[in-house]
């Protein structure tokens, strides 16, 4: 996740909208949209296909959970991070206008978020829409707005930064699991919060980096042109392949290594085949703009 909001930050255009107000209806189309269409489509397929039609109080929970998106609740039921990033992208809008490309006031205003942010998470376990993670989101990307000014200053770059940043990031992920165990956003757990500031910000830097190095790659650039589907669809496919696994393989038992590669094949292949169609024939759900014939 942290990379997620880095990778957003990166890309991000401020000049790109001339007040407020264009922000917001922008996001609107591309975060919003997708946000609850993709949510309720998938909420229905797993009613469909995997609970047969029956109706129980915890579908009606979810669904009111695409609305209220409440995490650690039963109001809640998928893609959690495009609300975060619904509100946290206005605020890094209005920060870097009063910046104004000072990398001081910029990584100043990244350090106090993420200050802010490890305390909300530690005394607040999940509001609506996500908001209590929003400090933390909006920390990467800020953070990630400043690499690109960087490496625009900077387009060349050598192995050692690289291993240097990896070397970081597994050193403190190892520190901070070996301490605290696992590390996760949506249960509200940072750890050690130093630890997992450093990790995060070494693994999104040297993440992008090394992307930067390898050049355009056209298997990876397409999935991640189409990861959010595959975001939204695995709440889907990976029950649904482990059930047709268990169907035409009775004797396979699904925690063995061969049941759980082939349940990751399978819905790789379903993940897939759902991003083609969507993009074919609606990629309005993603936020993007329709094809014309």
């Amino acid at each position: 996740m942290p990379l997620f909001f880095a990778l957003s930050g990166f890309t991000f255009r401020p000049e790109k909208y001339r007040n407020l107000r264009a922000l917001l209806a922008e996001k609107a189309r591309t975060l919003l949209v997708p946000y609850f269409a993709l949510c309720l489509i998938v909420w229905a397929l797993c009613l469909l296909l995997l609970d047969g039609m029956q109706l129980e109080s915890r579908h009606v929970n979810e669904l009111i959970g695409i609305v209220l998106s409440k995490r650690l609740s039963k109001y809640f039921f998928n893609l959690w991070f495009l609300t975060v990033l619904f509100l946290g992208q206005p605020l890094l809008w209005i920060i870097l206008k009063a910046a104004r490309g000072k990398k001081r006031i910029i990584l100043l205003a990244a350090a106090a978020s993420y200050v802010l942010g490890a305390f909300v998470v530690r005394h607040v376990k999940g509001t609506y829409w996500s908001a209590d993670l929003v400090p933390i989101a909006l920390c990467f990307l800020l953070l990630g707005y400043a690499l690109r000014a960087w490496m625009n200053r900077h387009p060349a770059c050598g192995a050692k930064p690289l291993a240097l940043l990896w070397g970081l990031n597994l050193l403190f992920f190892y520190l901070n699991y070996a301490q605290v165990g696992r590390s996760d956003l949506y249960y509200c757990k940072l750890g050690n919060p130093l630890f997992f500031f450093i990790a995060a910000c070494a693994g999104a830097a040297g993440s992008i980096l090394l992307c930067r190095r390898v050049g355009r790659c056209a298997p990876l650039a397409w999935i991640g042109k189409n990861s959010l589907a595959f975001y939204a669809f695995e709440a889907l496919t990976i029950p649904l392949s482990e059930r047709l696994i268990r169907l035409v393989f009775p004797s396979v038992s699904t925690p063995s290594i061969p049941a759980l590669f082939a349940v990751l094949l399978l819905s790789c292949a379903m993940m897939a085949a759902v991003s083609i169609f969507i993009n074919r024939f609606c990629p309005c759900i993603l936020g993007k703009p329709a094809r014309h014939a």
